[in-house]
């Protein structure tokens, strides 16, 4: 009897246990299951974590510009040592400051004051007192100057004498004159600019020893260049002082057109070469084409995408003929081979529209000659015409007509040149503008004079 008990009881157990043991490896199961979720939490966290960094970051770095702002437009005697220091980066910015020794900047971040120009506001006018000293932080600058109208007419007419770049700095000439010194020019604002503001005591008392260490660096580099050397005696001296009251030192990266053939522009009127290397090029039928802007740039109007035939340095025959006659025999398909002055890739030949190709002796590569294009095409700015910025352009039916670019010579360190026209090879320029463009092969820099300082 009591074995007939126990057996159902221990069948029960079985099946309890069979029962315990399937909830036990389900729960498992799900356990497992249940850990694969914080991996994802993690990463999902993660990113969170470094969303709301980036967004702190971005707010920490507005927050930083806004102190700055606020730094730069206090005055000097209210600022924190925290927004000094943020005044002192903002300058540092700049090529100007970056030359100026660390006592100087030290003092100067003290009384340095920072002006806004909105498109077109006048900085100063014409016969105003000249009180402070500028650097243009942003934007740009224009100078204006007032004279006679040709006409005879009683309205003034007013010139461009110079522009004004990030990193540049005016009017210490007429600060240098004197106390009641005034300005001999109208400034006006080209776009939205900010300018670094120094008055006239702490110009004094901080930067014009400076001034008159690189005022006087300016005058020996401009005795030292061969266009100044008939500049001797007390004259000569005075004219070399007024000169270097006027130049800009202008740095101007390699590739960069400085001066377009066919340009007439009065603002940049006469370059002295302090660095770098320029090549002179002579373009037959050149386009319309406008002044390349040094700012920020400066852009590449073209960079060589057609072919440039190098003419030997002992050459001088063949430079002053083909100044004088661009259009003679040196340029067709059966002009007699020079071998003494050409190379026989220097021969220039005309050929009809089908298959018409010049190959470059440099780039090993054909190109087409220029060919008569749609008049749309003519207006192309900066590019030759037969030629996009990026290569050749496809040859349209019609006449042909020459297109070709020489290289006459370059020009190192100590050549100075006046709207295209060199004291060494005496190229000629009219009121047609420049006979040649100018090219930077190297990063370069210039003493820049507009015509009217110069002239004077």
């Amino acid at each position: 009897m009591s074995n007939m008990v126990d057996k159902p009881a221990k069948d029960d157990m079985e099946l309890w246990e069979a029962k315990v043991q399937k909830q036990y490896m389900d729960w498992r199961a799900r356990r497992k299951e249940v850990r694969r979720l914080p991996n994802l939490r993690s990463f999902v966290s993660t990113v969170r974590i470094i969303l709301e960094i980036c967004r702190r970051f971005k707010h920490a770095g507005a927050g930083r510009e806004e102190n700055r702002r606020i730094a730069l437009e206090k005055k000097g005697a209210l600022r924190t040592r925290a927004e000094l220091n943020l005044v002192q980066e903002s300058m540092e910015r700049l090529r100007y400051f970056q030359h100026i020794n660390p006592f100087q900047l030290e003092a100067l971040r003290r009384v340095v004051q920072y002006r806004n120009l909105y498109k077109g506001e006048v900085l100063f006018e014409e016969e105003e007192l000249s009180k402070e000293y500028y650097v243009v932080a942003k934007g740009t600058i224009s100078m204006h100057r007032k004279i006679t109208g040709e006409s005879g007419s009683d309205v003034p007419e007013f010139v461009t004498v110079a522009k004004y770049y990030m990193g540049e700095s005016f009017n210490e000439g007429t600060l240098s004159q004197g106390e009641y010194s005034r300005q001999r020019e109208m400034a006006r604002a080209l776009e939205t600019t900010s300018l670094f503001v120094i008055d006239r005591a702490s110009y004094a008392r901080i930067m014009e020893g400076m001034h008159l260490e690189r005022l006087q660096a300016i005058v020996s580099n401009l005795r030292n260049m061969t266009f100044f050397r008939n500049l001797v005696g007390a004259e000569g001296e005075k004219a070399l002082n007024q000169l270097a009251l006027c130049v800009i030192n202008r740095d101007v990266p390699s590739g960069t057109i400085i001066v377009q053939q066919g340009n007439v522009n009065d603002t940049d009127f006469f370059y002295g070469i302090t660095m770098g290397t320029v090549r002179v090029l002579r373009l037959s039928n050149p386009p319309k084409a406008k002044m390349a802007c040094p700012q920020v740039h400066m852009q590449r109007i073209f960079k060589s995408p057609f072919p440039v035939c190098s003419l030997s340095q002992s050459s001088v025959h063949a430079r002053e003929h083909i100044l004088a006659n661009p259009h003679d025999s040196f340029f067709k398909r059966d002009a007699p081979m020079q071998s003494q002055r050409f190379r026989g890739s220097d021969i220039l030949s005309k050929a009809n529209c089908q298959g018409a190709s010049l190959r470059s002796p440099r780039s090993r590569i054909h190109m087409p000659v220029k060919a008569a294009l749609p008049e749309e095409a003519r207006e192309t700015v900066g590019v030759p015409l037969g030629f996009d910025a990026v290569g050749p352009r496809r040859c349209h039916k019609g006449p042909m007509e020459q297109q070709a670019v020489l290289e006459i010579d370059s020009l190192s360190v100590g050549c100075c040149l006046v709207r295209g026209m060199s004291e060494q090879h005496q190229w000629r320029s009219d009121t047609s503008g420049s006979i040649v463009t100018l090219e930077t092969t190297s990063d370069a820099s210039f003493y820049i004079i507009n015509k009217w300082d110069f002239l004077r």
